[in-house]
């Protein structure tokens, strides 16, 4: 499964896995991050309903924020401005026990919708930095599993490199949390 459209990952890429490893490919994606979260969310709960138990919802463009979503080991739904209402309905199949909001400014629709399908509703909203604190004290109350294990301090500033790389070593379980740092 490729997740994005042919600017995030070519069609070169996906000939190459097509051709080269002979395996059959499928895309997910939207015209924008937000867009491709909402298939990918919409996919996963799907697929495995019982993944919604915990879902997070975070501001999509900003890059020193979204990347401590993977560390919930929940799915992940991107918001931004002007996509508030197709978020909303997107979250309208979901019956969740624990949401959890990231973003340096929530608009009250996303909160709303939020609310309305989970039993509890954690914000973590305002400066980067206090957004990453919150979101990372409220980390081993959702995923429990992160406990023992080491967590990685990443920065990126429209880069793929580390964030990329971060999010392979915590799929292997080789950390269980991704921090980021604003600055």
């Amino acid at each position: 499964i490729i997740v994005g459209g042919p600017v995030a990952v070519s069609e070169n890429v996906e000939n190459q896995i097509k051709l080269d490893l002979g395996l059959k490919t499928e895309r997910v994606w939207g015209e924008t991050r937000v867009e491709t979260s909402q298939k990918v969310f919409e996919a996963l709960i799907k697929a495995k309903p019982e993944m919604a138990k915990n879902i997070v919802i975070v501001e999509g463009f900003n890059e020193k924020i979204s990347p401590i979503a993977v560390s919930f080991d929940a799915p992940v739904l991107y918001y931004a401005p002007g996509k508030e209402k197709e978020v909303a309905e997107t979250l309208k199949s979901v019956k969740a026990e624990n949401a959890i909001i990231l973003g340096t400014s929530i608009p009250k629709d996303i909160q709303n919708a939020v609310s309305s399908v989970s039993k509890n509703t954690i914000i973590a909203h305002g400066k980067e930095d206090e957004v990453v604190k919150v979101a990372l004290s409220y980390v081993p109350k959702l995923n429990p599993g992160v406990k023992d294990k080491q967590a990685a301090v990443v920065y990126a500033e429209k880069s793929d490199n580390p964030i990329l790389e971060t999010i392979m070593r915590f799929v292997k379980g080789d950390i269980g949390i991704i921090a980021p740092i604003p600055e």
